[in-house]
């Protein structure tokens, strides 16, 4: 992710900033204070967990800056989850649609027996879990 996705007057302070906090970025203190804040990588903060099934769950997440929420349900989002020190990646099927209003995104995971990560993410993430998001194509 690009400065490209911040409004001209944000780049312009975090361009000066950046001239006072050299070597680190404006970014390394953003995310101390929240680590949505990134324009580096675009994150989201695991919100609410509703487990569907004993071997399913939603989860709601509200990602940071550069989602532009004009997916459409059914389309497929990047989630990346740190286990153990190391991030597994995997697509999943957004199932909300994209209203502004509410701030969160939507999937719905069935822990598969093979998946290493649908079942860490139907039974071992919780409200307040950090994750990596990747855009939806198209």
């Amino acid at each position: 992710m690009t400065d490209a996705v911040l409004p001209k007057g944000l780049r312009r302070a975090r361009k000066a900033a950046a001239r006072f906090t050299t070597p680190l970025l404006p970014d390394d203190y953003l995310l101390l204070l929240n680590p949505l804040w990134s324009v580096r990588e675009l994150r989201g903060r695991v919100v609410k967990v509703v487990a569907e099934t004993a071997d399913a769950a939603t989860l709601v997440i509200r990602p940071g800056l550069g989602w532009s929420f004009d997916h459409r349900a059914g389309q497929y989002v990047g989630i990346g989850v740190e286990v153990e020190g190391r991030f597994h990646w995997r697509s999943y099927s957004l199932t909300s649609e994209p209203r502004r209003d509410r701030r969160h995104i939507s999937i719905t995971v069935k822990a598969m027996p093979e998946g290493f990560l649908s079942r860490h993410l139907v039974d071992g993430v919780g409200p307040g879990t950090v994750v990596r998001l990747a855009l939806p194509p198209g």
